[in-house]
């Protein structure tokens, strides 16, 4: 809500409310039972910083219909200039009440550029060009994404599954998209089934797997073998989550597929007797040298993320989890002014059953350091588990 407290946004409405039903059939004009003017008061609420004129200034003609005096009274809160009216849908698009599209109403009714809008990189001056062409029914963030693809040369087919995909309203990773919208436009011969496929997958990766510089790297791939790349994380998700489709039924473009793989992922299992977060420091002479945390991991997109930096297995335990055969652990290091110690870094295995630390590992399932030994054995002591033999054989 944009830090406002709850009494002042419903105040706010409450202001709102009764101008419209003083000066105007607005309120009057609905059927008792819609909640769509309730929502969209409460958005305009929530940018009350935003407002250029006080509501109580609000003058509507005499002679304009319901509609009209709506579209009136939010010109009158927002615009000091006129915003074209792809943007001016902004207060209908559903989600939380802090909206992209309506960051970027507020940006040009008080006079900021089409070129600048809040989100996204600096637009293209073609892209800027196509932003002023009025389309009817469509709203802003459709708007910017076509702009974006006409001044690409992008075809129909483009845009349809585009505007289909995440990427729709994924302006933060546009660093990653546009090239890689570029490089199917360039490429006559792609096939646009392997586009979700592609996009779900890449999405993921820049999510849990390092951000938009892994994005990056990954577009650097001719577009064959990034869909070869796709096809195989989605393949390695169902091995993990629907091992039983595997190989004979799963196929990568099936999108509801990919959409069971993607809640699978996500599932948290119990964590193991409540063991949660765990910090400690190690000291030399009594000076804090190193400050330990060690996180249990709870879910499979997590799991995969730590094997892939640690650079081991353990991104394959997921049905061993799951099934509560064992916990895994995140162990990380740092020195007091937040420098990481990765020397020090591990992965710690459970068995639930035994209640014991089965097996400890360091990146590429290096024996862990003497040091990180010494903690992880007072940690496991301090939860009553015992300490296998070759934890760290």
């Amino acid at each position: 809500m944009r830090g406002l407290e709850e009494g002042r946004l419903t105040a706010t409405v409450a202001r709102l409310a009764d101008i419209l039903e003083t000066r105007s059939q607005v309120l009057a004009s609905l059927p008792p039972s819609t909640s769509l003017i309730a929502e969209q008061l409460f958005r305009l609420a929530a940018y009350q910083d935003k407002f250029v004129r006080q509501p109580e200034d609000w003058a509507p003609a005499p002679d304009v219909d319901p509609a009209g005096h709506w579209r009136s009274f939010v010109s009158h809160l927002f615009e000091r200039w006129p915003v074209p009216a792809a943007f001016a849908n902004a207060w209908l698009a559903p989600g939380e009440l802090c909206h992209p599209a309506r960051e970027w109403y507020c940006h040009l009714g008080a006079g900021g550029s089409l070129r600048t809008l809040p989100g996204l990189p600096p637009l293209r001056r073609s892209v800027w060009e196509h932003l002023h062409v009025p389309i009817p029914d469509i709203g802003a963030m459709e708007h910017v994404r076509r702009a974006q693809l006409v001044s690409l040369n992008g075809s129909v087919e483009v845009f349809r599954i585009v505007m289909a995909s995440r990427m729709a309203e994924d302006f933060s990773n546009d660093g990653v998209w546009l090239p890689l919208l570029e490089k199917i436009i360039a490429s006559p011969s792609f096939d646009y089934a392997d586009f979700g496929m592609i996009t779900e997958a890449v999405s993921e990766e820049i999510l849990h797997g390092g951000g938009s510089p892994r994005g990056r790297a990954l577009l650097r791939l001719p577009l064959t073998d990034l869909s070869r790349w796709a096809a195989r994380w989605w393949r390695a998700g169902a091995v993990l989550t629907r091992p039983e489709l595997v190989p004979k039924e799963f196929d990568p473009r099936d999108a509801i597929m990919r959409a069971r793989i993607r809640k699978l992922l996500r599932c948290r299992w119990e964590r193991f007797g409540r063991i949660g977060p765990w910090d400690i420091r190690t000291r030399e002479d009594g000076i804090p040298v190193l400050r330990w945390s060690i996180q249990p991991v709870d879910d499979l997109t997590a799991l995969r993320a730590e094997g892939a930096e640690m650079k081991h297995c353990v991104g394959s335990y997921g049905r061993l989890c799951h099934l509560g055969y064992s916990a895994i652990f995140r162990v990380r290091a740092c020195f007091t002014d937040g420098t990481p110690s990765r020397e020090d870094d591990c992965t710690v295995e459970v068995s639930q059953d035994r209640r014991s630390v089965a097996q400890v590992r360091g990146r590429w399932n290096r024996r862990p350091t003497r040091l990180a030994i010494s903690v992880l054995r007072e940690w496991a002591r301090g939860h009553d588990l015992s300490w296998s033999a070759r934890a760290v054989a």
